[in-house]
This record gives C-alpha cells, sequence and structure tokens, in this order.
C-alpha cells in the first residue's frame, strides 16, 4: 500500500510517499519534489520528519518544489499551470485551455492517454535528430526508482506518466537519455559525451526534475 503525506522539513511543507510495508526502509530518495521512504504500518510521522532533517540539510530541502501535480482545481500539464475541471463536482469550463474529466477517478487514465501521444512525438522527434531508424515502441507507467528505461532487444522506451507534469525541455531530456542507450547500454564517459551533444542542458534538467521544478 502507498500514500502521500505532507512532512514538515526544517519548517518546509514537503510531500513524502510512504510504501508501506512490512520492511521498514534503511534509507530513503527523493525525486520530483518528493520524498520516497518504505515503513511498517507502525511508522511515527514525528520520527520520520526528524530521521529526514538529520539526512537531508536544510539548503536541500528549500530546493524543493513540493506542490502536488494535480490540487483541487489545478492541474499540471507539461509545466504549465492549468485550470482542473471536474463535471462529477460541479466544475465548469471558463476557458479553452481548462482540462475538463467526468470523475476524478477519470484522470489518471486519461492523463496516460495525453502522455502517450505527447511522449511518443518527442521520441520521434529526438529519434530523428539523433540518426535513429528504428522507431521505438513506449510503454507509459508508474515508476519509483527512475523516470525512463530503455530496453535495447526490445527496442523499446518505458517512462513514468508523472513526467507530464513537466515541461517539454524537462521531458526532452529524458527521452534523450534513454535514446542514448540505443548507442551504449552504460553510462560511460561516451555515454554522457553522446547525451550532452543533444541535450546540452542535461545536469540543470536533471536537478529540476529531482526538486520538482516544472518548469
Amino acid at each position: 500500500m502507498e500514500k502521500q503525506e505532507v512532512f514538515n522539513i526544517h519548517g518546509y511543507p514537503i510531500i513524502v510517499n510512504l510504501k508501506i510495508g512490512k520492511i521498514k526502509a534503511k534509507r530513503f530518495t527523493y525525486n520530483g519534489g518528493m520524498i520516497f521512504i518504505s515503513v511498517t504500518p507502525r511508522y511515527r510521522k514525528k520520527d520520520l520528519e526528524k530521521s529526514i532533517e538529520q539526512a537531508l540539510p536544510e539548503k536541500t530541502i528549500k530546493k524543493f518544489f513540493s506542490e502536488p501535480y494535480i490540487g483541487d482545481d489545478y492541474i499540471y500539464i507539461t509545466g504549465k499551470k492549468h485550470h482542473l475541471v471536474v463535471l462529477e463536482e460541479g466544475g465548469v469550463r471558463n476557458k479553452m485551455d481548462d482540462y475538463v474529466f467526468k470523475k476524478r477517478s477519470d484522470i489518471r487514465k486519461e492523463l496516460r492517454k495525453i502522455a502517450y501521444d505527447i511522449y511518443l512525438l518527442e521520441i520521434r522527434k529526438i529519434e530523428k535528430e539523433m540518426g535513429i531508424r528504428k522507431p521505438h515502441t513506449l510503454k507509459v507507467t508508474k515508476m519509483t526508482a527512475a523516470v525512463g528505461k530503455h530496453y535495447k532487444q526490445k527496442n523499446m522506451i518505458t517512462l513514468d506518466e508523472s513526467l507530464i507534469h513537466y515541461s517539454l525541455s524537462i521531458i526532452d531530456s529524458v527521452v534523450t537519455h534513454e535514446l542514448c542507450h540505443y548507442y551504449y547500454q552504460d553510462h560511460s564517459a561516451n555515454f554522457y559525451d553522446l547525451l550532452l551533444r543533444y541535450c546540452p542542458d542535461y545536469k540543470e534538467l536533471k536537478k529540476k526534475l529531482t526538486y520538482g521544478v516544472r518548469r
């Protein structure tokens, strides 16, 4: 079971994704302006807050942009904050760029469709730039340990569904990273030379993704 809670870390509201099970994690990770940690059902929030503060200094926490991707009346799509309309909740469309859903439970499913179309367009664009002639297939799913994965034998790329909330430049940085694995399956110097050739701002864009900065 997973759930998200807002923790007070060094005085800042930070979203923490809790994976609740039998095993308590000895360490945690963070990405997308969110902290991921495994806990047992008997976890104590105050103890976790203290542990995180001991591990992450305030200067690091200050970099987090921890606003949820989807709020009661807003949604981030390709880095832009749009008005969210949920019809079953009495929402009314006001502008053409509002995002309208019949039910709140529909949002994740519909977002995956939107993400698939946008990701695929970016993949085809970057494949052409990199001289990759064999088109990759695409899978969009929820990922936690990474935001993308390249499967050489299947000629397939898997991308995290949450990337749809980030700017196209950040999406492209992840796509470029995965397409570089078409040529190099490791993270060697040659891999990063190729990556920085096609995405010179990769390091800065990766930092934004890490800390949840949408644009």
